[in-house]
């Protein structure tokens, strides 16, 4: 009895058409493919950090609440950094918040493409921080309240090319944070 395990059929293999065939299927699939994957690589990155911002907001008014004392989150648009600060002495340092330390507030940059895009803020009261007569910090950031209010504000965190992005939207009176997927079109 002869076993015909281990012989080769002398045909066997592939033929040089079949072999330049595949790999160009391969080619046409990944230039489908590929772009779509980066654009959703994108995509995730302005999710994450426009995720990441309104978490640190609600942080921020949580705090505020806890502690009885008013919280700024600073933006420094420019470089797409965002960090928590604390107004610790509001009777004779009023309006001016000093950077917290460790993990949760300290000094956080959006993730890969995202960037920070129009920011407003509407709460522009004599109460608040940021007015020049109040000889507080200058620059972005929105401010919560002890009582749970916060500075009524719209910040956009999108894609470098202005193509992907979220709203976040800070309501006043609630000092409620609302994240929207798309970039309001008077922020625009």
């Amino acid at each position: 009895m002869t076993s015909r395990v281990g012989r080769l059929r002398p045909n066997s293999g592939f033929t040089l058409l079949e072999i330049v065939i595949v790999v160009i299927l391969i080619a046409l699939v990944m230039t489908l493919v590929v772009p779509r994957l980066v654009g959703t690589f994108g995509s995730a990155s302005v999710t994450s950090g426009a995720r990441q911002v309104a978490s640190m907001l609600r942080y921020a008014r949580g705090r505020a609440v806890m502690d009885r004392l008013r919280y700024r989150v600073e933006l420094d648009l420019k470089n797409g950094e965002y960090w928590l600060a604390v107004e610790t002495d509001p009777i004779r340092k009023r309006g001016v918040f000093q950077p917290t330390e460790g993990n949760v507030g300290g000094r956080r940059k959006l993730p890969g493409s995202a960037v920070f895009g129009e920011f407003r803020n509407n709460a522009r009261t004599a109460d608040s921080p940021d007015r020049e007569d109040q000889g507080g910090p200058r620059g972005d950031g929105v401010v919560f309240y002890p009582d749970g209010r916060g500075d009524s504000a719209q910040l956009v965190v999108q894609d470098e090319k202005e193509r992907f992005g979220y709203t976040i939207e800070v309501m006043s009176a609630l000092g409620r944070i609302v994240l929207r997927e798309g970039i309001e079109e008077d922020l625009r």
